[in-house]
């Protein structure tokens, strides 16, 4: 049996809201990816057997246009009859035709049959004349002439012409800009069962994107559950996600007392909060785990502590699992013990603020939550109002704010802070270079075993010395402080493969991003694969930065190129993709495909998903033997959540015989390579044995990634300009 809580399983590479859909910016836009992705319909499935307008309507362009080729015969005697729906099918094949070659006299005879059709009371063909003027597909582009045909087939109850409609008063195309009536638009399309408008009503109501809308989880969530009803997985994941928004502490409280099913709570005392806090990451969560019983038990007499470490608990669990619903709970619990009292709770409430972690991320809200005046000797608080005024996050960028913030902090013997001073002396940053002066409040830190500071004395002393070697120490010191205030510095980029992939996804997409003009240069004049792929990961990139479909489905279009030309990294992108759904419809059998592959190609992460398809069977029959394989082939090239697999599967006898004894040696080889639950497995199993490394306790770093500025415009020039190419 496959056990979620416990083995290391897949998660999306992006967790995201649902995207309200809108219009192309230019008549073709939109159909970017139909291009480049052409399809011959002599390689579709040839099928015989009619297709109902309804199927049809409800495929991708594709399947439609390998259909509509199939039934071409059929349609155009039909059509010579004077048949609405055949004329409405041969409009639509041509339409399709048009999009796929761009081709004027296509659109023309798609325009002809629909008019046809219209006068026979087509709805469907009354519609994509619209979406013809809309586009300017064959015709001038003309909003209102689209909004007049949508009309006419809204007044037929034609659902998408509705959501159209919505859609232009919306953003003001022909139109001055409506909010109300386009919210009427979208509440009648949803009427008739439209997921995409319900959806966008949920969105709106959600996000409040408009003064004529105001901010309503509840009717957010009404709205989402409607499409979840209707099988839309969007609008399932939207009600997971707006719930915990929607409840109130006694309910959030209830639902923890009512799923706890562990041992009654001893008598026993919980340590102070301080004694928790002080403890490494590791330590502290062991002791949540091994209080949890008492703090539940202290936390319904409403006492401020017991609440706090309740959120504190849930908040881990969050980050470990990357549950948005646990950082809701986490809130709600952190509100509820400041409103009793507590003073770490509100600077834990701000660091959710900070990262994102459960709410909206906003370093405005953060940063008064920092400077509340309760935090005024809270060392944390200090140091983190330090680095907003560092970055500008959420406030005026200031280092003289953030040098005499981090002095402070360093005065309350805050280390990360005193290494931060010193880092600031020895680089000249509000303050004049002072070599001496760095390496005075570097060994401060040092003084009382802080590593990093330790390292840096040694560093600076070369400056002192003369013996310097400028490259490597300001290399050294900066990842030392990039580390600390929760960045990560890198090599410079190279324009390859390698180097990219290897760089942290902001710092490799604005590489990408400055090299536009070059990768369009080497696609011209090489079409190479790794110049193919690169392409392909920047609009990857640029998806997950933004949440945009489109884009992904711009990166899927390349990676199919790159992959054609023998990219081995772009089957594994076009199989990430199809596993969660990113740019194409959700296949895993198609994921799997790829994956299967690469999978002599050393690429751990690729074995790790066919592994994880074969142990849930994700498209295919379980097959536990051939998950074992693959994890046990992916931990030898150092994988870790594999190796920490491997062992879960000889713990709970998953196709191996059980074995405790075997267990433990694979979770200790998962510590080794630095997985912390591997670690946690260790000393459970091993109780009276403790771990010598003290590597294995390392804390893998899970932050989320700070915000990214999208792209504005460019991209998708120059996406166009890859098109011309082919």
């Amino acid at each position: 049996m496959f056990k979620m809580s416990s083995k290391k399983v897949l998660l999306s590479l992006l967790i995201s809201s649902f995207m309200v859909p809108t219009f192309a910016a230019s008549p073709l836009e939109s159909y970017i990816d139909q291009t480049i992705n052409r399809q011959n319909s002599s390689n579709s499935e040839s099928s015989s057997k009619s297709t109902t307008v309804t199927e049809l309507l409800a495929m991708d362009h594709y399947d439609r246009h390998a259909a509509l080729t199939n039934m071409l015969d059929k349609i155009q005697v039909g059509a010579e009859k004077g048949n609405a729906e055949d004329l409405f099918l041969l409009g639509y094949y041509y339409y399709s035709e048009g999009e796929d070659n761009e081709k004027a006299e296509d659109f023309h005879k798609a325009k002809e049959n629909f008019l046809k059709a219209e006068k026979l009371g087509s709805k469907d063909a009354i519609y994509l004349l619209g979406e013809l003027y809309f586009y300017g597909e064959g015709v001038p582009q003309d909003y209102q002439k689209a909004a007049q045909y949508y009309e006419k087939a809204a007044a037929l109850k034609q659902k998408d012409a509705l959501f159209s409609l919505g859609a232009l008063y919306m953003n003001g195309f022909g139109f001055d800009e409506d909010i109300p009536k386009a919210m009427e638009y979208y509440r009648k399309a949803a009427e008739l069962g439209d997921n995409t408008s319900i959806n966008t009503l949920g969105y709106y109501y959600e996000m409040g994107s408009s003064p004529d809308i105001e901010i309503n989880l509840n009717t957010a969530t009404t709205w989402y559950q409607k499409s979840c009803d209707n099988g839309d997985s969007h609008g399932c994941d939207a009600v997971n996600r707006l719930k915990i928004h929607t409840l109130s502490f006694d309910t959030v409280f209830s639902e923890i007392v009512e799923n706890y099913h562990g041992p009654i709570a001893s008598s026993r005392s919980i340590p102070a909060v301080s004694t928790f806090l002080e403890q490494d990451d590791y330590d502290r969560d062991m002791m949540l785990v091994d209080y949890y019983p008492e703090i539940i038990k202290k936390a319904e007499s409403k006492e401020s502590d017991a609440l706090y470490l309740l959120g504190l608990y849930y908040q881990v669990k969050g980050d470990d699992n990357y549950d948005s619903y646990a950082y809701g709970q986490a809130k709600i619990l952190f509100e509820k013990a400041i409103e009793l009292g507590s003073i770490d709770a509100i600077y834990s409430l701000a660091e959710l603020y900070y990262y994102g972690n459960g709410v909206e991320q906003d370093y405005e809200k953060s940063f008064s939550l920092y400077a509340d005046p309760k935090l005024e000797s809270y060392p944390e608080a200090i140091f983190s109002l330090a680095v907003q005024y560092d970055s500008g996050e959420g406030v005026e960028q200031s280092y003289e704010k953030s040098f005499k913030l981090f002095e402070k902090a360093a005065n309350l013997g805050h280390m990360p802070s005193t290494f931060n001073i010193g880092f600031m002396y020895e680089y000249g940053e509000y303050v004049d270079v002072d070599y001496e002066e760095a390496k005075k409040w570097y060994q401060k830190g040092c003084d009382v075993n802080y590593n990093e500071a330790c390292r840096a004395v040694e560093l600076v002393d070369n400056k002192i010395n003369g013996n310097s070697h400028d490259s490597e120490t300001n290399t050294e010191l900066e990842s030392l402080f990039n580390e600390i205030m929760g960045s990560e510095a890198s090599e410079p980029l190279e324009l390859t493969a390698q180097s990219v992939l290897n760089a942290d996804n902001d710092v490799a997409l604005e590489f990408l991003k400055s090299q536009t003009d070059v990768l369009l240069e080497k696609v011209k004049t090489d079409n190479d694969a790794e110049s193919l792929f690169l392409t392909g990961y920047l609009f990857y990139l640029e998806g997950l930065d933004t949440d945009s479909d489109h884009t992904y489905s711009q990166s899927y279009a390349l990676m199919e190129k790159a992959a054609a030309e023998g990219s081995l990294d772009a089957y594994f992108y076009l199989g990430v993709m199809s596993f969660h759904g990113d740019g194409t419809e959700k296949d895993y059998g198609k994921s799997r495909e790829f994956m299967e592959k690469i999978e002599n190609s050393g690429n751990t992460e690729a074995l790790f998903y066919l592994a994880t398809i074969y142990d849930e069977g994700l498209g295919v029959d379980i097959d536990q033997e051939r998950s074992f394989n693959l994890y046990l082939k992916a931990s030898n090239l150092g994988h870790s959540d594999s190796t920490y697999n491997v062992g879960f599967m000889y713990e709970y006898g998953e196709y191996v015989a059980e074995d405790l004894i075997e267990a433990q040696k694979w979770y200790q080889k998962a510590c080794d390579l630095g997985d912390r639950d591997g670690c946690e497995k260790v000393a459970n199993l091993n109780p009276a044995e403790s771990l010598d490394d003290e590597a294995a306790f390392e804390v893998i770093d899970e932050t989320p990634k700070k915000e990214r500025n999208p792209i504005e415009g460019n991209l998708e020039n120059f996406f166009n300009a890859i098109l011309e190419i082919f």
